[in-house]
């Protein structure tokens, strides 16, 4: 398989991001023919996939377009059909790029999401609910963790324990 420039530089730079939907796997690029076994017998040759996020659904571009916008294709419907994510390859690398500055921060990277990406977009819209509930999930062990005793009294074969 001929891998564009383009292609083989965005699947080499590989950003793989801990939100759930967002792309973590990635083909060499060199082994990028293999990876279109992602996608469906009726789309093969029509479609580039190029990675795929954590529940293997893949993100593509035209195989006639790779340099042009980027789709994802959610096993969640009920039958295949790519939706929109990006303008170009490039815009979407620069977001993914952005993201994985943020991926520590899930409010920052949930706000950013919220304030450059089409909030219409299910995707979109999803990825910024799973960093939100990710920050659910935080302050909850943190609560949880303040609100034990630390001088509770276990007995006297028990020790306290440390924080």
């Amino acid at each position: 398989m001929d891998v564009p420039d383009s292609v083989a530089e965005f699947v080499d730079e590989a950003i793989a991001l801990g939100n759930p939907l967002l792309p973590c796997d990635y083909p060499a690029a060199n082994e990028l023919g293999p990876f279109q076994k992602l996608l469906p017998a009726e789309a093969a040759g029509a479609w580039l996939a190029l990675c795929r996020n954590h529940t293997g659904e893949p993100y593509l571009v035209a195989a006639a377009d790779p340099e042009g916008p980027v789709y994802f294709a959610s096993a969640a419907e009920a039958r295949w059909e790519p939706f929109l994510v990006a303008e170009s390859l490039n815009d979407f690398a620069e977001l993914l790029g952005r993201l994985q500055d943020l991926e520590a921060d899930s409010n920052g990277a949930a706000c950013w999401v919220e304030e450059h990406l089409d909030p219409d977009n299910d995707l979109w819209a999803e990825v910024a609910a799973g960093y939100r509930l990710s920050i659910g999930r935080a302050e909850a062990m943190l609560w949880e963790f303040n609100s034990f005793p630390g001088d509770a009294d276990f007995g006297p074969d028990e020790e306290k324990p440390v924080r």
